[in-house]
């Protein structure tokens, strides 16, 4: 009799053991699970705020420099680049805002200077931005897993500097 009631406390302590360590493992299980579904809801957050920054990085510079004829939009090495025209005493400058190698570049220069894509400045990370103007309307969208766009009227016309 004795050996029998040994023989159930002893299965009775394993159960109880294997119980805690079921709760154990959920629980751990719970956190990883909790911690991956943060780390990539972060990450997307993140790569929103990114995206959103971007696009409103270049629709600022559209709207400082949105006189008449000042915006144009036009292919250069395979890339969509955003010219921005402003005249400063007698000479025309161009703001050029375009994709290269995944990041947001820009470089300002006399308008009938040459350039490479190469040239510019890196303002930030960014997937491929591509700009179209039709009828006054300027179309920005950025590709990738958030792909966002804005659009833009242009106020001023659409006459360019010359």
């Amino acid at each position: 009799m004795k050996n029998e009631n040994s023989n159930k406390a002893y299965i009775g302590t394993v159960f109880t053991a294997l119980l805690f360590l079921v709760f154990i493992l959920c629980a751990l299980f719970s956190i990883l699970i909790g911690a991956r579904v943060y780390k990539n809801i972060n990450m997307r957050n993140q790569n929103n705020f990114d995206n959103y920054i971007t696009l409103q990085y270049v629709a600022n510079k559209i709207r400082q420099g949105d006189v008449e004829g000042g915006i144009k939009v036009e292919m250069i090495e395979g890339s969509s680049v955003l010219e921005i025209f402003q005249k400063i005493q007698e000479d025309v400058y161009v703001t050029k805002i375009y994709t290269y190698n995944g990041n947001l570049m820009e470089i300002l220069s006399k308008a009938d200077a040459k350039f490479a894509l190469s040239d510019g400045v890196i303002i930030t990370d960014s997937d491929n931005l591509q700009f179209y103007l039709k009828d006054n309307y300027i179309n920005i969208t950025s590709a990738g897993d958030n792909g966002e766009d804005i659009v833009l009227k242009i106020r001023s016309g659409d006459n360019y500097y010359e």
